[in-house]
């Protein structure tokens, strides 16, 4: 459960590409850094990091589980994680959605890995969305891209 002092992803547009997008950021300090699981608990930490996720790319992701919750396991998209800090080098970037059909709920990972290294990271972003229930994110996403209402 978020408070209102953990952040949130915020919706913003790319100054390059006029892209939507929703960014997390934090900044060197924040608790939530201590999030991040490491397979090797002896590799860097984060001190910082930024997540930008494309909103089209989660609208169509979103679309595919909801209208096939029984069928995939995982949907994951290509999404950016910066850290002016680290030490190692983030490859494989992702947002993976795994649906659990029989209830509706869904379950965020942000994931990457050290390229130098070969450790995984994963970080539960499902706290941090800009609506209190991870539902409202599938309309949420559709206001912000200006698509139609479902009937």
């Amino acid at each position: 459960m978020t408070t209102d002092k953990q952040p949130r992803f915020t919706a913003e547009t790319d100054s390059y590409d006029g892209r939507k997008k929703l960014v997390l950021h934090l900044p060197p300090g924040s608790p939530q850094l201590d999030d991040f699981w490491r397979s090797d608990e002896h590799d860097f930490e984060l001190p910082d990091a930024r997540i930008e996720i494309d909103m089209e790319k989660l609208h169509q992701a979103l679309a595919v589980v909801r209208a096939h919750p029984w069928l995939f396991e995982h949907v994951a998209i290509g999404i950016t994680v910066y850290s002016d800090g680290y030490e190692g080098k983030l490859r494989q970037n992702r947002l993976e959605i795994t649906s659990y059909g029989q209830n509706g709920c869904l379950v965020f990972y942000v994931r990457f890995v050290n390229d130098w290294t070969g450790t995984d990271y994963t970080f539960d972003v499902g706290a941090y969305w800009p609506v209190e229930d991870e539902r409202d994110l599938y309309q949420y996403l559709k206001e912000r891209l200006g698509l139609q209402p479902e009937s």
